[in-house]
């Protein structure tokens, strides 16, 4: 197996997986000379997938912190009022 077929197969298993880890060192490792023309085609669409993981775990993980945020934020309106009322007792 030539080395760019096996690096697509390596992407291909990262991406399915959703190994962020192992995508990025694929990056790196990626092929600059291709001995078919299929194998290049192959890994431009690999790569265009891989994008598309790495924007959509970006949104995800946004929509993760903003839901932190706002539980954060509600625990410490609620301790806020807890020690006003506690304030106002004493």
């Amino acid at each position: 197996m030539n080395q760019a077929r096996k690096w697509n197969n390596d992407l291909k298993i990262a991406i399915v997986n959703e190994e962020i880890e192992t995508i990025a060192r694929l990056h790196g490792e990626a092929p600059i000379v291709f001995e078919d023309q299929n194998d290049a085609k192959e890994s431009a669409a690999l790569i265009a997938e891989a994008i598309a993981l790495l924007k959509r775990k970006r949104e995800q993980l946004q929509i993760e912190i903003e839901q932190t945020q706002k539980a954060i934020a509600y625990q410490r309106s609620q301790i806020g009022e807890r020690a006003k009322r506690y304030e106002s007792v004493g």
